[in-house]
């Protein structure tokens, strides 16, 4: 009945294996999810996003881990405009990936929004988001994720990069 919704007004779908695997696997998902939660699987780790503009931490992504023993690392999802780190790490002094993310940052700006970037290893990296605008940033150069005792003392340090 939904499958029909969403494709639009006066249809009809017939109900198929692979209709009814796409249903038990996302019952299969809220269940393991209900279980981690009750187990106490979950364990959630904090890595700092800091300001291009200052240098300092204006925030964190909390990072809920769940190692599940059929599906690994299950990270979920937040919503940020977020610049991959695939992008940053290929950016090479020849300009590689450069256009690729400052096309990024405009398209973020005329929508109003801002920008971060993901997996910044580098002070070249750094230096180079800094030129093209980018607003936010995180990764290892800054911190890997910490647990909530770990990230408190990161905070209190008042690091600036």
């Amino acid at each position: 009945m939904y499958r029909a919704k969403a494709l639009g007004t006066a249809r009809y779908e017939v109900f198929d294996s692979a209709m009814h695997e796409h249903a038990v696997s996302i019952l299969q998902l809220e269940t393991d999810l209900h279980l981690a939660l009750e187990r106490g699987d979950i364990a959630v780790y904090y890595e700092p996003i800091v300001s291009l503009r200052t240098g300092t931490i204006i925030g964190l992504e909390a990072l809920a881990r769940w190692q599940h023993p059929q599906r690994g690392l299950v990270r979920l999802p937040v919503d940020t405009p977020k610049i991959d780190s695939s992008f940053v790490g290929r950016m090479g002094a020849a300009g590689e990936k450069a256009e690729i993310i400052g096309s990024i940052v405009t398209l973020a700006r005329s929508l109003g929004m801002e920008v971060m970037a993901e997996g910044v290893e580098t002070a070249y990296q750094l230096a180079r988001l800094r030129e093209l605008t980018c607003d936010s940033a995180q990764g290892w150069f800054f911190s890997k994720p910490r647990p909530p005792g770990d990230i408190q003392e990161l905070i209190a340090s008042r690091p600036r990069w």
